[in-house]
């Protein structure tokens, strides 16, 4: 299984290490806007770093996604962006996140 995270500082950091660490799942690449945050968790566990999360999900073939973005940021990707295409556990309360989400077509 092929895993990418978005959003590394923080609890970030912690999904990549525990991703790192399973048998089953690989690390296939790293996302943050902060670019030495990226390239530095890049060079750590042998990935590709990226600095923009939506060129990240065209560029990759992925398994799943797993954002960890600050909660006082906008929700990055709407009902097209990478939940759509992936799964995507989100370390986001759900409030915030359902006020963000536009509504259904």
């Amino acid at each position: 299984m092929r895993l990418a995270v978005i959003g590394l500082a923080g609890v970030g950091a912690n999904h990549i290490e525990k991703i790192s660490n399973m048998e089953n799942a690989e690390l296939a690449c790293v996302c943050d806007i902060v670019e030495n945050i990226a390239d530095d968790a890049g060079k750590k566990y042998s990935v590709k770093a990226y600095y923009d999360a939506e060129k990240m999900i065209a560029d990759e073939k992925l398994d799943g996604v797993i954002t960890c973005n600050s909660t006082k940021e906008p929700f990055p990707f709407g009902k097209d962006g990478v939940g759509k295409r992936y799964p995507c556990p989100c370390r986001k309360a759900y409030g915030e996140l359902r006020r963000e989400l536009p509504e259904d077509d």
